[in-house]
């Protein structure tokens, strides 16, 4: 953006009505067209904690926190030890450990992501990138885990839109 549309944008912004008695501005009423971010990863690291907790409850699991922070907290966290770049899931088994990165079928690892995969493979320890839950089954399996139960089908995340899914069960129903 050039510094005229910035100056434009912000006009734009403070223009806009007050939603409440404190004037806080709702910016999507300012700019439409912002589209809403589509938790993707997320939706697919939820069928994945699912799939890992009913297939193989013998593998202790965790994710790491990783949330928006201030400067300051993020400071004070990479005192406390937090590194960038630590994968989604980190998994420990009987006398082993590994960690799974999580990424969509476009996602790609970043720098420091791949990094820290290199790091831990080279300490002797697993480490794999997951596209989708069998993705995932299939890579613990590789590793010599097994899982508790056999699994014939994988719940993979429906990524549609709330009016995809209404149209969906419309055709459906449909005579």
């Amino acid at each position: 953006m050039t510094p005229d549309e910035y100056k434009a944008l912000a006009h734009t912004v403070s223009q806009a009505q007050p939603i409440n008695k404190r004037g806080v501005r709702k910016l999507g009423d300012v700019l439409p067209d912002l589209k809403p971010r589509k938790y993707g990863e997320d939706k697919l690291q939820m069928k994945i904690i699912e799939h890992h907790t009913n297939h193989f409850p013998h593998v202790l699991i965790t994710h790491p926190a990783q949330t928006g922070r201030s400067p300051q907290e993020g400071a004070k966290l990479k005192k406390l030890g937090v590194r960038a770049g630590v994968s989604d899931l980190l998994l420990w088994w009987e006398n082993n450990c590994g960690a799974v990165e999580i990424k969509t079928e476009t996602g790609k690892e970043s720098i420091g992501q791949k990094t820290f995969g290199f790091l831990l493979k080279r300490l002797g320890h697993h480490y794999g990138v997951a596209r989708s839950v069998e993705e995932y089954h299939n890579l613990l399996v590789s590793w010599g885990i097994k899982p508790a139960y056999e699994c014939r089908y994988f719940a993979e995340p429906d990524y549609a839109t709330k009016q995809e899914k209404f149209q969906r069960a419309y055709d459906w129903f449909r005579p």
